[in-house]
């Protein structure tokens, strides 16, 4: 007679689970100058100069000098004026900056984990008798009802 009883082990496993969906997000275009639009006008730039080469001639001290000045004057108004219309925001009438928000859909993922737990059988525990004493041993497989011993014969000393 044999009495046999399962050694379960259990086991826990994480089971990634991912979740797709679609979903609408705003964005802002960038911010473009309306000049950045169409070709760069050079009136800015003109302009400038102009009124660096009166400024030189104005103020540039005798004859031989004001030729000079007004050079120097027309190079740097024209530089000026050159920077001026390249760094002037764009405004609307309530003196903001113009962006435009969009939507566009974003394919999105989040991965979650599941806990799957699972039950394995690692061997048996059996208690048998063999000539009225009882025995325990663990063993791979289930022996069912009988199992076979070997028994050991030594004289005793």
């Amino acid at each position: 007679m044999t009495q046999v009883e399962p050694i379960i082990r259990t086991l826990n496993h994480r089971i990634p689970r991912e979740t797709c969906w679609e979903e609408s997000v705003p964005y802002q275009e960038p911010y473009q100058h309306p000049s950045r639009s169409r070709p760069e006008s050079a009136v800015p730039t003109v302009i400038g100069g102009l009124i660096g080469v009166a400024i030189g001639e104005r103020f540039g001290g005798n004859k031989s000098n004001r030729k000079m000045t007004a050079l120097a004057g027309g190079l740097l108004g024209a530089a000026i004026g050159h920077d001026l219309s390249r760094t002037r925001p764009a405004v609307n009438p309530y003196n903001e900056r113009v962006r435009r928000t969009s939507y566009r859909s974003e394919h999105r993922c989040e991965v979650s984990y599941q806990m799957e737990q699972e039950e394995r059988i690692d061997g048996y525990n059996v208690t048998y008798r063999y000539r009225g004493k009882t025995y325990h041993t663990r063993m791979d497989y289930d022996p069912g009802n009988k199992i076979q011993v070997r028994v050991n014969v030594r004289p005793v000393l």
